[in-house]
């Protein structure tokens, strides 16, 4: 993004972070259909923006291997608002 060199050493160290913390989430979506229960949260809507340009990589295909959190992140994206705000977001830079 923004024209600068890739480092991708960062990129792999980042995205094994990631993957933990999507194995928890994962773990916690298995009980529930969103981050803080059965109801959208505050903690869904805190994740949105950051998720949101992260499946705007070529490593968005990382949620492939989480069914539960790929399933909460399409449902999120489902809804009204949620795309009303999404249509404005750029996703180029």
């Amino acid at each position: 993004m923004r024209g600068v060199p890739t480092n991708q050493q960062v990129v792999h160290e980042s995205l094994e972070k990631l993957k933990k913390v999507l194995e928890t989430y994962e773990a916690r979506l298995s009980g529930s259909r969103y981050l803080a229960g059965d109801f959208l949260s505050f903690a869904d809507l805190n994740h949105f923006p950051f998720t949101f340009y992260f499946m705007a990589t070529p490593c968005a295909s990382l949620f492939d291997a989480y069914p539960h959190v790929k399933a909460w992140w399409e449902g999120l994206m489902s809804r009204p608002s949620i795309k009303k705000i999404s249509a404005n977001m750029p996703t180029k830079f």
